[in-house]
């Protein structure tokens, strides 16, 4: 009877099992794309949205409107299960639908829509139960908001990204300028930041600043939100993996910042607690790519791990069976995009593949075919971890692909992070939240990353520049780290000079918001975002900082040495919230290490002028303390006010030794050192503005026309005319009206060929012009007025220039005045303007929108869908694409060979086409300067150019020469567009 009951237990499981597969092998190939039979589908249901094949975007393009795309729901993650349009009585067929997101009680989905008659994207939620729809945010009655990428929090808030910008907004009519919505670093869209608002819409918040877009929205179990953002200014152009708590308090780089292939989208966490994402180059396959599992807890990049791990040990790998290709090309076996974990201790993801869309193009460059990657086609897959089986569940239709499925289950809630506040309990400080500021700390300097941003490597051996090293510690992963106890031993004198303590400043610095319609020209050439500089602060000897900084604004730093010239900079922005203690280990610093500059590090200052440092404290911290006690401010912090200029006073070292160091200083300078060496062995610093005699920047601004150029038509242009390089004369470039001093400084120096035409080079079906390296390099972490050959002429003294010095230098040309400023200029991006605002026309004391500089009237955006827009992208797109950091473009450098020139990479492109409409008509706008000069906009000169002046690479004719890019009819067309 045992038996029986046994066996026919089997046969209904066998018949149970078989009843559950047979549809799904029925209603699809037995075989998933790689030859390996498929695994059963899963019995929970499915929301996943079906949107046109047009409508997926490069991720530098936050926003894609095509009508088609609704929300749809599977009882089961099954192919054969029924399908279930859940939007279609709001859309009618004709609205869009993205990013759905489900509730960790299962109950609730919210997700973003756009109807046919919004004007925009609005959050919207659906109720599991009853499938009834709730709008959450609504359009703005005056100006289009795009609301996206939305994610419930534990206590049932939803954070979400959008161009609202609510904040930044606010702090532009606090500073007397007209709000506006700041457009990206390529000036195609407006920035879209993080925002929260309450479960009945109540209560909007701007948590996230920056310059660039915030998206990919999720909740690690920890309680924090995780997203990744685009990073775009001078040579970094990449997606990382960003977190920070839900009110926007505790911002860090999670993973991805120097990691190899370029940027990270949609990301995950795992059960195991690992992460999951699509690893992607930021342009030229849609933000789909490998399907990646990373060790977040090891590793904070994929050379940057904690130590002690197993030979082997890798930050991340592909999960897929085939290797799918990270970077810009065809992908032999397809893509993956939107990956989300099934929460049943399967091992199994809902993910969407797309097969390899291989097409082939006339690529007008070279003249030849040339194979590219078209638009993908998604379908939904369940994806086996373990085996690498996939299960089709939603297959691309004609004219609609499947993504961003979901799986309707509920599962373990994150923890719950309140968030911070005041007072009693509180971890914010009520006087600095009053006053709208927060504090950044940073612990020391020198606790630099395995990129070694702030080491040994980045010191300038001319100037006898080291910082002493000692063993890592057990649980480090690095050879070597600084000697920080002994770099802050003030009572030696081998550790007070600048030759071991090199870092005395750091410099703060905001990314300014830049409107639609200010054109590109007005940045430069650099390819820096417009930069204010907020003030200075000392770095202790243990290299720690305590600053206070704007809250709710992007910020960077600058780590300066006694010149107040930057050593490294720090080219990512960072927050802090009103009130907040933003804390790191260092810059650049590990992020999965114990910092250095701890106990008994942090405690044992040999001569403390100030008193006995507190178990664990930093020297900043110290000063801070002590000398808030005899001033009495109120918020504890003193001595973190950030400073106009650039100031050093020693605090630390008792009076008997500063004596004799500077004793031994000054007869140092007796014998012919420079002064500077002197005043960085202990005599006071004071760089300001006061011996100049041209105009001195306001609320640290600096714009080249009106701050560089007085000085070098005053002191340099009467040798550096037409005759000798570079040419620093107060005259403009008749193309362009671009100062010609200003890109014979910028932009490197051409080199020409036996007939005196601009030498071409074919590298990756692009003709580049070959340049030699520019006399001021800048726009990365380890470039800046240190690396810039303008400042060895100008110092006579061998920098980090890749150049060697050579003929004759400027040496005491400038005064230290001049000096400080040309050095702010360079480390701060070379820009050509620092502020999109001209004269205040009305004199109202407020920057209107229409004392932009060179805002213009927009031409026709019809016509450009008709058909400049076509032009530009038959034409120009192949070259003008969103590329990766500078250590991806360097590929692409043309070797020089004329004169023994110094080879140079061409600049990152800043007009950047994607194929998106809006965002290529606004990067098209922002090259028009004048429409009444429709001929010398950059839009136009440079690309009909044939070999004069401005030059622009050119294309093969098909006989063995070149053409412009730009000619006949094409040319007159986009003319006749820019013409009022």
């Amino acid at each position: 009877m045992f038996m029986m009951y046994v066996g026919l237990k089997y046969l209904i499981l066998r018949l149970t099992v078989l009843v559950f597969v047979l549809p799904a092998l029925l209603s699809c190939d037995a075989l998933d794309f790689n030859g390996k039979s498929i695994s059963p589908a899963s019995s929970f249901p499915i929301v996943y949205v079906k949107r046109s094949h047009q409508a997926l975007t490069e991720p530098i393009d936050p926003v894609s409107f095509v009508a088609g795309g609704d929300l749809y729901w599977r009882d089961a993650a099954s192919a054969s299960a029924s399908e279930l349009n859940l939007t279609n009585a709001e859309t009618a067929g004709n609205g869009d639908v993205s990013s759905p997101e489900i509730s960790y009680d299962g109950t609730k989905i919210v997700f973003s829509m756009r109807r046919p008659a919004d004007n925009s994207w609005n959050i919207w939620t659906l109720d599991v139960a009853t499938k009834n729809l709730t709008q959450l945010t609504f359009d703005d009655a005056l100006e289009v908001f795009d609301d996206l990428h939305p994610h419930f929090l534990v206590d049932g808030r939803v954070v979400f990204s959008s161009s609202r910008q609510q904040t930044s907004r606010q702090h532009l009519a606090d500073n007397n300028i007209e709000p506006f919505s700041f457009l990206d670093a390529k000036a195609r869209h407006p920035g879209s930041l993080l925002h929260v608002i309450n479960a009945d819409g109540s209560g909007l918040k701007q948590i996230s600043f920056h310059s660039g877009h915030d998206r990919d929205v999720a909740l690690l179990s920890n309680g924090k939100i995780m997203f990744n953002r685009w990073e775009a200014s001078g040579q970094r152009n990449h997606f990382p993996i960003i977190s920070m708590n839900p009110d926007g308090t505790g911002i860090e780089t999670l993973y991805g910042a120097y990691s190899k292939g370029n940027s990270f989208f949609s990301p995950r966490e795992l059960p195991n607690g690992n992460i999951i994402a699509i690893h992607a180059p930021v342009s030229g396959s849609h933000g789909a790519g490998a399907l990646v599992e990373i060790d977040i807890k090891q590793f904070g990049d994929m050379q940057d791990k904690t130590s002690g791990l197993a030979d082997g040990s890798v930050a991340q790998k592909q999960l897929s069976l085939k290797t799918i290709n990270i970077e810009p090309g065809v992908s032999q076996y397809g893509r993956y995009l939107s990956p989300y974990p099934v929460f049943d201790n399967s091992n199994r993801i809902l993910v969407s593949w797309s097969a390899s869309q291989q097409t082939e193009i006339n690529d007008l460059q070279s003249a030849t075919v040339k194979n590219i990657e078209g638009r993908p086609s998604f379908g939904i897959y369940i994806l086996e971890l373990d085996s690498k089986k996939m299960t089709p569940v939603v297959n691309a239709s004609s004219g609609l692909m499947a993504y961003d499925a979901i799986a309707v289950q509920p599962r373990t809630a994150p923890v719950l992070i309140e968030d911070a506040f005041s007072g009693a309990g509180g971890t914010l400080n009520a006087a600095l939240e009053a006053a709208d500021q927060g504090v950044l700390h940073v612990r020391s300097v020198y606790d630099t990353d395995s990129n070694n941003l702030l080491a040994p490597s980045m010191m300038i051996a001319s100037e006898g520049e080291m910082i002493a090293q000692i063993p890592a510690p057990a649980d480090d992963s690095r050879q070597t780290v600084a000697d920080i106890a002994a770099i802050k031993d003030l009572s030696n004198i081998n550790y007070r000079t600048v030759e071991d303590r090199p870092a005395r400043f750091v410099r703060v610095t905001t990314a300014v918001a830049v409107p639609a319609g200010a054109g590109q020209d007005l940045v430069g050439a650099a390819g820096s975002v417009m930069q204010q500089i907020l003030g200075y602060s000392e770095v202790e000897p243990d290299g720690s900082v305590l600053v206070k900084v704007p809250a709710d604004t992007p910020l960077a730093i600058s780590v300066l040495d006694a010149k107040g010239r930057a050593i490294t900079n720090h080219t990512a922005w960072f927050q802090v919230r009103p009130g907040e203690v933003l804390e790191c280990a260092g810059c650049h610093s590990p992020r999965r290490r114990t910092a250095l500059n701890i106990y008994p590090i942090a405690f044992n200052n040999p001569v403390v002028q100030l008193g006995p440092a507190q178990i664990n404290e930093t020297m900043a911290e110290t000063r801070a303390r002590v000398l808030n006690g005899n001033a009495g401010d109120p918020d504890g912090l003193t001595s973190a006010d950030l400073t106009p200029d650039i100031k050093y006073s020693d605090v630390w070292i008792s009076d008997t030794i500063l004596a004799t160091t500077q004793a031994s200083a000054l007869a140092t300078e007796a014998a012919g050192m420079p002064v500077t060496v002197s005043v960085a062995l202990g005599i006071d610093i004071d760089l300001n503005y006061g011996a100049l005699t041209t105009p001195a920047p306001v609320d640290g601004i600096i714009n080249f026309v009106e701050h560089i150029q007085p000085i070098l038509s005053a002191k340099c242009s009467s040798c550096h005319d037409s005759t000798l390089a570079p040419d620093l004369r107060n005259v403009t470039d008749a193309n362009d009206g671009v100062l010609l001093s200003y890109k014979s400084l910028v932009k490197g120096a051409q080199d020409l060929d036996t007939l005196n035409n601009p030498q071409l080079n074919l590298k990756d079906g692009a003709y580049l012009t070959q340049r030699r390296l520019p006399y001021v390099s800048v726009g990365g972490p380890r470039e800046s007025s240190r690396s810039s050959y303008l400042m060895e002429k100008l110092s006579a003294t061998e920098l980090r220039a890749p150049q060697v010095l050579s003929g004759a230098t400027n040496h005491m040309l400038l005064n230290d005045s001049e000096m400080r400023l040309f050095t702010e200029w360079m480390d701060t991006g070379a820009n050509y303007y620092n502020s999109p605002f001209g004269v205040d026309s009305d004199a109202d004391g407020i920057s209107d929108l229409a004392e932009v500089i060179d805002l213009v009237s927009p031409p026709s955006l019809d016509v450009f869908r008709s058909t400049i827009h076509g032009i530009l992208s038959s034409q120009c797109a192949s070259c003008h694409k969103a590329i990766g950091n500078k250590s991806d473009f360097d590929q692409r450098i043309i070797a020089s060979t004329l004169n023994n020139a110094v080879p140079s990479e061409n600049t990152l492109p800043r007009f950047v086409l994607t194929g998106d409409l809006l965002g290529d008509y606004r990067a098209a706008l922002a090259f028009i300067e004048d429409r009444a000069a429709t001929a010398q906009n950059s839009l136009v000169n440079y690309p009909i150019s044939t070999g004069s002046a401005p030059v622009h690479p050119q294309i093969a004719d098909g006989a063995g020469g070149f053409m412009p890019v730009l000619s006949g009819a094409d040319a007159s067309t986009i003319v006749n567009w820019i013409m009022p």
